[in-house]
């Protein structure tokens, strides 16, 4: 006989083998230049976190919830950008592509990475983030201007309805150090961003955890950059190599500066380098440089992309901007969680944001799977109510 602990255990793994491919809608993974890579996202949550109360110029809070890539851009993907021949190519991005494809993209500016930004958008069908009005591929941006739509004051560097952008020093920043589970839950930012107010180890590869791509002066010194999927553990978020590997642009004005009306200021970078002489310093949260202008190409600086979240989805219960099979996995061991009704009604469904990203519609066979497993599931969910469990 089939007790209910092991019918319960039965039926995710049926849905599971149902479901197929599309449960693998659940990952952050999104495709670009027709499936020619993905990009890994994150999401961050926790909007109202507060600043940091230490580091430097007290960064992090941020009222949004929002998406930060896992890893950083790499020279493949660059390369794969510079390829394209259709109408939404973009200006030749230049980067050195001397430690492999798969090592992060550096000798890249600031200028450059927003165009390789804007090519994602374009490519999605959304709105550039960045304006230029000139042709060069390392030529500053234009600011937007009131009366532009998507033009937001508070930053006129990116327009609001774009999806992919270049992150701001706090979204940044709130990815790599902040721990939503820190002080008993209560959140607060580590020192660097393997989680962790220690050292980070120093490694050449791998993604062991409060390990880090940098010279630690104990471990044998990195020989190059390591893979961008194998630069050390992960920030309590999700996201690899913040501390480490390469520096990073980010969207903000350099030292806590104003917006330049030009495009032409400095911006930020964080984040340490691989072959960095000086220790764990410069991988920390009080560490920033910003006075790197737009257009300088420089060996130690790669950036990363983030990424705006669709609004909400019933039945999205992993709130990965759509509705699948691991959103009833989800519901079946916590069904506080919400309607499972709503996760019926949705199936299928991507966020209207994400709609040029794409979720295969389940097809007739597969509902009427769905639909005799819930049935199923309901059944045998009232029965085991109803008599006592053996011995």
């Amino acid at each position: 006989m089939i007790t209910p602990g092991r019918m319960l255990l039965t039926i995710p793994a049926a849905f599971g083998l149902l479901m197929g491919g599309l449960l693998a809608g659940s990952t952050r993974a999104v495709p670009f230049a027709g499936g020619a890579f993905d990009i890994d996202f994150v999401t961050i949550g926790n909007p109202g976190n507060p600043n940091d109360s230490g580091g430097w110029l007290h960064h992090g809070g941020v009222d949004y919830v929002y998406q930060m890539g896992t890893y950083e851009i790499s020279v493949e993907m660059i390369n794969i950008y510079n390829a394209d021949t259709s109408s939404i190519a973009g200006p030749a991005i230049t980067t050195d592509s001397a430690y492999g494809a798969n090592r992060p993209a550096y000798d890249v500016s600031w200028n450059e990475a927003a165009r390789f930004v804007n090519w994602l958008n374009r490519d999605g069908g959304f709105q550039e983030a960045y304006q230029f009005t000139t042709s060069g591929g390392n030529d500053n941006i234009t600011p937007w201007v009131s009366g532009d739509v998507g033009y937001d004051a508070s930053n006129p560097y990116r327009n609001t309805d774009a999806r992919y952008f270049l992150p701001t020093e706090d979204e940044w920043y709130k990815a790599a150090f902040y721990d939503p589970n820190k002080n008993g839950g209560a959140g607060g930012y580590w020192k660097y961003a393997t989680g962790s107010d220690s050292d980070p180890i120093g490694t050449s590869g791998g993604t062991t955890p409060g390990t880090a791509v940098y010279r630690d002066g104990v471990n044998p010194n990195p020989p190059a950059p390591a893979a961008i999927t194998n630069a050390g553990g992960l920030s309590p978020y999700g996201t690899m190599a913040q501390s480490g590997n390469y520096f990073e642009w980010m969207e903000s004005p350099g030292d806590g500066g104003q917006f330049s009306p030009t495009g032409a200021g400095n911006r930020q970078i964080r984040g340490g380098r691989w072959n960095d002489p000086h220790g764990a310093g410069e991988l920390s949260s009080s560490f920033a440089v910003g006075d790197f202008i737009p257009s300088r190409e420089d060996g130690r600086v790669g950036f990363r992309v983030a990424a705006a979240v669709a609004p909400a989805l019933l039945g999205d219960f992993d709130n990965d901007e759509d509705v699948d099979g691991a959103d009833f996995l989800i519901w079946q061991r916590d069904t506080s969680v919400g309607s499972l009704s709503d996760w019926g009604t949705n199936f299928g469904t991507a966020a209207a944001f994400s709609a040029a990203v794409g979720v295969p519609e389940p097809s007739s066979a597969v509902l009427f799977g769905i639909s005799a497993l819930l049935a199923s599931f309901t059944r045998f969910s009232a029965s085991s109510r109803r008599r006592p469990l053996n011995p």
